[in-house]
């Protein structure tokens, strides 16, 4: 995803006047009501609540976000995220919601290193859905981590439909359209190329296929 940054950000990314900090929101439910269990992550001290009303749980629960690469192929690559399980808002995020294909976003913050206060908002650096989570359990005196694997939503782009370019299926997409009314008879019909059709050639009357 292109970071889209304005012009007060820039600016203080320009002068070196800022700190970046990582946020990662889930939407997990509830496995038993089905009931919103959202709950967010940062990686800077304290937890935060910003405009919208989202929390943002600090103190080190954000740990790696692991960098996206381009593949040669076109393919969408995901995502991993590594948290600290200590934090018991990670424990219930994990252990007593359901956070299977939950929607997930990953964004990006500038503060300024005088004031603390963030710059023109959050941007959005990943949109997706949680496709896998382990739950790494330490060896004795280690730290428990637990490891989210992101799907990208632009994933779906990729997606082979069982679609054809038939009239049938343009109707079951979208009703009254005509767009493929013709393409049944399109291989049937003769193209004379660099010269005018001939009076003997046959033509197609659209009112013989109404």
């Amino acid at each position: 995803m292109v970071l889209s940054l304005l012009t007060t950000q820039s600016d203080a990314l320009k002068k070196r006047t800022s700190i970046l900090r990582s946020f990662v929101y889930c939407e997990a439910r509830d496995p038993f009501t089905g009931d919103p269990a959202h709950a967010g992550f940062w990686n800077g001290t304290g937890n935060i609540q910003m405009p919208d009303g989202k929390i943002y749980y600090g103190s080190g629960t954000l740990g790696v976000i692991a960098s996206q690469s381009s593949r040669s192929d076109f393919s969408i690559p995901g995502l991993t995220i590594t948290l600290s399980g200590i934090s018991p808002a990670v424990a219930a995020l994990v252990r007593n919601e359901s956070v299977g294909q939950a929607p997930i976003t990953v964004s990006l913050g500038i503060y300024d290193t005088e004031t603390r206060e963030l710059i023109g908002g959050l941007i959005p650096r990943f949109v997706g859905r949680v496709d896998d989570v382990e739950i790494k359990d330490p060896a004795k005196g280690g730290t428990c981590e637990i490891v989210f694997t992101l799907e990208s939503d632009s994933r779906a782009l990729t997606l082979q439909r069982p679609d054809r370019r038939v009239q049938e299926d343009q109707l079951a997409r979208q009703p009254g359209d005509d767009f493929y009314k013709w393409a049944s008879s399109a291989r049937e019909a003769r193209i004379y190329f660099g010269m005018p059709t001939p009076r003997t050639a046959k033509r197609r009357s659209p009112k013989n296929d109404a």
